[in-house]
């Protein structure tokens, strides 16, 4: 179905790679995002889509954008510059305190929406530059299939890290259950929660959360490594 020599080339392996890890990246930001609004803020489940609103709308501007990016900076320019972009949004979910106001979100989402945008465009053109003329159709299917395999790959990997570090908090707190902390993760439900309980609730899933975006912040990492040694490697080849 697919010639084994694509996977030869290094840069359509390292633009691939990217697409994988930055795919897994994107649905841990759309997807825990609301939950902290709703978990941490209190926000309504319609507020707490908002805050990821910017993103979809940069990433149609960063997509339009891409290409006089790439004629202006080349690929792995271009490339380092995106990564480099989630690097730092990551960073920022990383360090922001439970109290950060919701525009602070939105700016962060905008910076990911760009990068994703941009990333995911430039990766998918790329991939069907690297290859002749007949392989062009595989070429698009398996970076499309990378999108699907990191989101797949990414969401069971966040997953596990969410559960074990709340069933890790909820151990230090006796008093605090599973149940409750899925009563807490909905604005609606969090209600139903003693109100001297809700804080602790929220510094155990702000604790998860942020383990998620540790993961997060390894896969862009790694997505710069795979830029980084293609970048390497065209030099030796030089």
């Amino acid at each position: 179905i697919m010639p084994l020599t694509m996977l030869k080339g290094r840069e359509f392996l390292a633009v691939n790679m990217i697409t994988l890890f930055v795919s897994g990246v994107v649905i841990g930001f759309e997807f825990y995002i609301p939950t902290w609004m709703q978990g941490i803020k209190g926000t309504t489940a319609t507020i707490a889509g908002f805050a990821v609103t910017p993103s979809s709308v940069m990433w149609v501007i960063g997509s339009f954008l891409i290409g006089g990016m790439l004629s202006k900076w080349g690929v792995r320019k271009t490339f380092f510059g995106m990564l480099t972009l989630l690097l730092i949004a990551d960073a920022m979910l990383l360090i922001v305190p439970m109290q950060t106001p919701f525009w602070l979100f939105c700016i962060i989402a905008a910076m990911n929406g760009f990068g994703f945008g941009s990333i995911m465009t430039a990766a998918q053109v790329r991939s069907q530059v690297l290859v002749d003329q007949d392989h062009v159709g595989v070429a698009t299917s398996f970076n499309t299939l990378m999108r699907y395999l990191g989101q797949t790959m990414m969401v069971s990997i966040y997953g596990i890290t969410f559960n074990t570090i709340v069933a890790s908090e909820l151990a230090k707190h006796p008093n605090l259950t599973q149940a409750m902390m899925n009563k807490i993760v909905s604005s609606i439900k969090a209600k139903e929660l003693a109100a001297n309980l809700v804080p602790q609730l929220r510094q155990v899933l702000f604790s998860a959360l942020k383990g998620v975006y540790v993961v997060s912040l390894i896969a862009i990492i790694l997505s710069i490594v795979f830029n980084c040694i293609y970048k390497k490697q065209q030099e030796i080849a030089d």
